[in-house]
């Protein structure tokens, strides 16, 4: 794939980084949709929290903490005696997830920290759990990072991680090969697409024991993930991987499938955990 591709609106990214650089940089109208996205409510805690195995009194890293819904939820779990070490590439989510941690009255036990690069920052052996929440199929060099999260580690702490395998996503809107030849076009905004299905490789190259894995589908039949897909437009139309008029019309499709009931989206998670050893 060439360097660089244009935008519709004749600007340049670079294919080679862009799985990076849309999150420093990130379009306001798609920033809105993470605010909306990703928040946590009593249905989907169980899924996206619940998992991620936080205790009472623990120092956790959010690593790609984004707006910040699941920071706050860690921290009320881990109480006024636990810290939670937020981290994002991004500016913007940073602030909004201060906003979003300060309306959940817990900003006492969260440390923000805006970083530039996929390494973790902290001490050696400092940390009681370290949490990858939807962010490792965009770093570069997962193996570098996740020895970050090993090296942080407390003898027997643990890291979860959690992240989706887009080539096993569908959506109802499009046939198979159409939705195939979509994810394709968007591949650069990724590192791995496929991250979902690597995590338990990546834990167990780290040196971490006892790791699990488990895997759930999110279904939506009423168009509430709509702005997933749109996010994949954007992606598309900055790297310039499929012609103008075609993603119109496939959100044209898109918008007249969920208006006629024909919507559905379904997306996997996959869930990894392992320990770091005691004797480390």
């Amino acid at each position: 794939m060439p360097k660089s591709q244009p935008r519709d609106a004749g600007e340049m990214v670079d294919a080679e980084t862009y799985f990076r650089d849309h999150w420093v940089d990130i379009e306001a109208d798609r920033l809105e949709r993470y605010g909306q996205a990703f928040r946590i409510n009593d249905r989907n805690r169980p899924r996206f929290v619940d998992p991620l195995g936080a205790q009472m009194g623990e120092t956790v890293v959010d690593f790609g903490c984004g707006p910040g819904y699941v920071s706050a939820e860690l921290a009320k779990t881990v109480g006024p005696d636990g810290v939670v070490h937020a981290m994002d590439l991004s500016a913007d989510l940073l602030d909004m997830a201060r906003e979003v941690v300060d309306k959940a009255g817990v900003s006492d036990r969260v440390r923000f920290h805006h970083i530039t690069d996929d390494r973790i920052g902290l001490p050696d052996a400092t940390v009681d759990r370290v949490v990858f929440k939807s962010v490792l199929l965009y770093v570069a060099d997962v193996d570098a990072t996740m020895a970050e999260a090993y090296r942080v580690l407390r003898p027997g702490g643990q890291v979860a991680a959690q992240d989706t395998d887009f080539w096993l996503s569908a959506c109802t809107a499009f046939k198979p090969e159409e939705w195939r030849s979509f994810i394709d076009a968007a591949r650069p905004a990724f590192a791995d697409p496929a991250m979902g299905r690597h995590l338990r490789g990546a834990l167990l190259r780290a040196g971490l024991t006892d790791v699990t894995t488990k895997v759930t589908a999110m279904t939506d039949d009423r168009g509430a993930m709509r702005g997933t897909v749109e996010n994949f437009f954007g992606y598309v139309r900055a790297l310039g991987t499929m012609p103008g008029a075609a993603i119109d019309d496939l959100a044209r499709r898109a918008d007249q499938a969920i208006e006629e009931n024909r919507w559905l989206f379904v997306i996997n998670f996959f869930q990894a955990n392992g320990t770091k050893p005691p004797s480390a």
